[in-house]
């Protein structure tokens, strides 16, 4: 409801920034639908939201991100941060943190303060779409911002593991308000491999299920979606119940640069 913290939905207010009364769901900005979550952060303590989840070893965890004005320092740089986040240690697993110097920065230590260089800068009263593929078996991590990859293979630094979710206000000399929508984690059930490639030809992708029990059967189909989008696999060839092969024209299909979902659809109609 709006004016009030989102404790009914599982999360909880782990730390109250400006104070748990400017922790609250409002309508002033949002992007699906007409209310987001509004945090605000303090000076020298952050307001973070976390909810606990099971997480599996290859997940998505995305969030959109909405600064009001990027103010000056507080004890930390962190105006915004969203992340895996074992709740007793504090460590991450996988994350971001826009910065009071208007930049966007992956984080592979948030105990030790080790970041990336810059990933791109931001702008206030901005919406931002982030995207991280996190793979705690390698203890790596991709990150994409409005679909767009950033940095891909980053290293996880901290030791533990996740036990939930965690989007946070950081600190201000001006407390910051920031706004989180579309907050969401998703099981990767499906690689592909290569993961990436340029629209200049076709390419042929090796697709693998970590799924128990048979998935791909003949009749399998893929495609990749973007939008409105979309790219049919063609020469599909099923090597197993668990890896087939496909090819997908990049040239011919004319397709924009960015982020696409891989969709499999069994001849039953079932997605996996």
């Amino acid at each position: 409801n709006t004016g009030t913290f989102p404790s009914a939905g599982g999360w909880s207010l782990v730390y109250a920034g400006a104070g748990s009364t400017s922790q609250y769901v409002d309508n002033a900005h949002s992007v699906s639908g007409s209310k987001s979550l509004r945090l605000t952060g303090s000076s020298n303590t952050p307001a973070g939201a976390y909810h606990p989840v099971d997480i599996q070893q290859r997940v998505r965890f995305e969030a959109k991100v909405f600064i009001d004005q990027i103010v000056g320092c507080g004890i930390s740089p962190a105006l915004a941060a969203v992340n895996l986040r074992n709740i007793s240690s504090g460590a991450t697993f996988g994350g971001v943190r826009f910065n009071c110097d208007g930049n966007i920065y992956a984080v592979k230590d948030n105990i030790a303060n080790i970041l990336t260089a810059s990933l791109m800068s931001y702008n206030a009263n901005t919406w931002y779409r982030i995207a991280l593929d996190i793979d705690l078996n390698a203890k790596t991590f991709d990150v994409y911002i409005d679909g767009i990859l950033r940095s891909s293979g980053i290293q996880i630094l901290n030791s533990g593991t996740p036990t939930g979710v965690f989007i946070a206000a950081g600190y201000g000399a001006a407390n910051p308000v920031v706004w989180f929508d579309d907050v969401d984690l998703t099981y990767n059930d499906l690689s592909i491999s290569p993961s990436k490639g340029g629209n200049a030809g076709q390419v042929t992708v090796a697709i693998r299920s970590q799924r128990i029990g048979e998935t791909f059967v003949q009749g399998t189909t893929v495609k990749l979606v973007q939008d409105t989008k979309e790219i049919i696999g063609s020469n599909t060839v099923i090597i197993d119940s668990g890896k087939m092969t496909t090819t997908f024209d990049l040239a011919g299909a004319g397709a924009p640069a960015g982020l696409y979902n891989l969709i499999v659809t069994l001849p039953d109609s079932q997605q996996v």
